[in-house]
């Protein structure tokens, strides 16, 4: 039973790190590649902030009798705050 426990670990160990490129739960990828991932994901994060706040301001010019609207202000300032504090998770290499 070991030896087939063993056996399933490394052929679903091959199949993550090739497929999608994830080492383990605990970081065996190195810091530049982890990095880099994170880049990845605060850029994703701050253009959709961009997006929502451009919404936000751009929608009341279309639609008569409207203000800013404040929940897609408040939802881009969220989002840019969480690329912030993604990106601030970067590690030393």
């Amino acid at each position: 039973m070991k030896r087939l426990w063993a056996w399933v670990n490394r052929i679903a160990g091959r199949l993550f790190s090739a497929v999608l490129g994830w080492r383990g739960p605990f970081g065996a990828r190195s810091a530049k590649v982890f990095n880099e991932h994170l880049k990845q994901t605060s850029s994703f994060l701050n253009s959709l902030a961009v997006a929502l706040l451009g919404f936000a301001v751009v929608r009341p010019l279309f639609e008569t009798g409207q203000a800013v609207s404040a929940f897609y202000a408040v939802l881009g300032l969220a989002f840019h705050g969480v690329s912030h504090y993604v990106i601030s998770m970067t590690k030393e290499e």
